[in-house]
């Protein structure tokens, strides 16, 4: 399994994992964003947004993940999302390690993101690596945690 940046060659196979979740999970939103993951993510002229895929051999597309510039000093980790039969095999874990150090690497301070409350074993990865919650509020009916990072707190993401 690699962990690589999309190519607009992606696009079908990260279309079919966003619309492979529940439509609970696809909440507020008809992600415009995945079905055009080059004018998204790829095509920003200072290289301040990117999207990432998880590739396994013979299995293609298994796992995805977006960061998205929000000014200057912010970005926003989207469309984190593994296929279930490759869940628990720590490709979100990469997948998110892989977003963080691009963050870093562009000089982000903050990293924010949004879950729904549903989403147990997302949300325990968020704070593994040192997310914050910073509230819960109701988006159509659906309870969405927003969580956020101070990157230069670095916290210690090393429980391997």
């Amino acid at each position: 399994m690699v962990v690589r940046r999309a190519r607009p060659g992606d696009q079908d196979a990260v279309t079919c994992l966003y619309e492979m979740a529940p439509a609970s999970e696809r909440f507020h939103d008809n992600g415009e964003d995945v079905r055009d993951i080059t004018g998204a993510y790829l095509s920003d002229g200072d290289d301040g947004s990117s999207f990432w895929v998880a590739e396994a051999d013979g299995d293609g597309v298994i796992g995805m993940v977006g960061v998205r510039r929000e000014g200057a000093s912010m970005a926003k980790m989207r469309r984190l999302r593994v296929h279930p039969d490759w869940r628990q095999r720590g490709i979100g874990k990469r997948l998110v390690r892989e977003a963080l150090g691009f963050c870093r690497d562009r000089g982000y301070v903050k990293v924010a993101l949004q879950a729904e409350v549903e989403q147990e074993a997302a949300i325990a990865l968020f704070k593994r690596f040192g997310f914050q919650l910073t509230r819960t509020r109701m988006v159509d009916d659906i309870e969405v945690m927003e969580f956020y990072m101070d990157l230069y707190r670095d916290p210690d993401d090393s429980d391997d």
